[in-house]
C-alpha cells in the first residue's frame, strides 16, 4: 500500500519528468520492491491496495493544493517507511516523524520537504512497548510511571516469568491466567489514570504530544486509505484539542483503557493498555484519537 501510493504521487505530479540518474533509479528500485509485494496478494486484495493507493494520493495531492502546493511543485517521491533522515540527511526521531512516503518540493523560491503518515484504514496511531511508553513519560519530567514494571509483577505472580513466547501461549487459555492478566490491566489503568493526574499539567501535555506524534520536525499529513481522506496533522480537531488544553483529565474506564479529557469534557484520545498475543504476551500500549466530537453550532 505504501509503496502503490508513493508511485502515485510520482505519476501524478512533476517527479514523473524528474531526469536526475539518482531520482530514476530510486523510482525504479520502489516499482521492484512493489511488484514483488503485490504479486504474493490473491487478485482481490491487489485490487483493494490498488484502489486505496489511488484514494490515498488523489487526497494528499489535494490536501497539499489547499496549502498552495500543486503536483508541479513535487519533483521527487520518496518511500521512507517512518524512517526520514536518510532521505533528509540528518538525524531525525522517528517516534516524532511518522512519515511513510515523502515529497521533495521545489519551487522558484524554495526547497522543501513534507511528507503522509499512511493509515490503510483509520485505527491505532501509536504502538509502543511499555518501556518506550515509561522512556517517553520519564523524559517529559513523569517519573513515577512503571507500566512495565506492574506487568511484570503480575506475571511473575501469574508464574510465566522466564517462559517462551510459545510457552506462554500454550496457557493463553487457563481461566487463572486470563484473570491474573485482567487484574494486571486494571492496576496499570489505575497506575496510568492516577500517575498522569498528578503530573503537571505542561509534563502531561508534552508527553501526550510526544506519542501522538503531534511536534514533528518536517511537516506531514494524515492520510486514510479507506476513507480517502488527507488533512495536515495541525488541522485535526483532536491536535487542536491537546494543543489548546487548559488542563488534561485522565479517567481509568475500565480494562486497561485511559479516556483522555481537556478542561471542557472533549475526549482527545484513548491510551489502552494490554497483551497483543495473549495473557502477558507481548504488553504494549496502543492510542488512539477520541471518539468524534459533536458538531458545533
Amino acid at each position: 500500500y505504501e509503496t502503490a501510493v508513493a508511485l502515485h504521487l510520482h505519476r501524478n505530479s512533476a517527479s514523473a519528468r524528474n531526469t536526475d540518474p539518482a531520482h530514476v533509479a530510486r523510482i525504479r528500485k520502489i516499482q521492484q520492491h512493489h511488484d514483488a509485494q503485490m504479486s504474493k496478494l490473491p487478485e482481490d486484495k491487489q485490487r483493494l491496495v490498488k484502489k486505496y493507493a489511488a484514494n490515498s494520493g488523489n487526497a494528499y495531492l489535494k490536501s497539499l493544493k489547499k496549502e498552495g502546493i500543486s503536483s508541479e511543485h513535487i519533483h521527487e517521491v520518496h518511500h521512507t517507511a517512518g524512517n526520514i533522515s536518510n532521505t533528509v540527511g540528518r538525524s531525525l526521531s522517528n517516534r516524532d516523524n511518522p512519515h511513510d512516503v515523502m515529497i521533495k518540493i521545489k519551487s522558484k523560491r524554495n526547497s522543501m520537504w513534507h511528507g503522509a503518515s499512511l493509515k490503510f484504514k483509520k485505527g491505532t496511531l501509536a504502538n509502543l512497548s511499555n518501556n518506550s511508553f515509561d522512556s517517553i513519560a520519564k523524559s517529559n519530567g513523569i517519573k513515577k510511571i512503571n507500566t512495565s514494571g506492574i506487568w511484570a509483577e503480575h506475571k511473575k505472580n501469574a508464574g510465566l516469568s522466564g517462559m517462551s513466547i510459545a510457552q506462554m501461549k500454550d496457557k493463553r487459555k487457563d481461566t487463572n491466567i486470563i484473570q491474573k492478566n485482567k487484574t494486571a490491566q486494571e492496576e496499570v489503568g489505575n497506575h496510568v489514570a492516577s500517575v498522569l493526574n498528578n503530573a503537571k499539567h505542561e509534563h502531561a501535555k508534552a508527553f501526550l504530544q510526544e506519542i501522538l506524534k503531534s511536534k514533528p520536525d518536517v511537516p506531514y499529513h494524515y492520510v486514510v486509505g479507506h476513507t480517502g481522506t488527507s488533512e495536515s496533522i495541525n488541522d485535526i480537531h483532536h491536535y487542536r484539542l491537546l494543543n489548546n488544553a487548559k488542563k488534561l483529565n485522565f479517567e481509568h474506564t475500565g480494562g486497561g483503557k485511559v479516556k483522555v479529557t481537556d478542561h471542557d469534557g472533549n475526549h482527545i484520545a484513548t491510551i489502552e493498555n494490554r497483551p497483543t498475543h495473549g495473557p502477558f504476551i507481548s504488553t504494549q500500549v496502543n492510542v488512539k484519537l477520541g471518539a468524534k466530537p459533536k458538531i458545533q453550532k
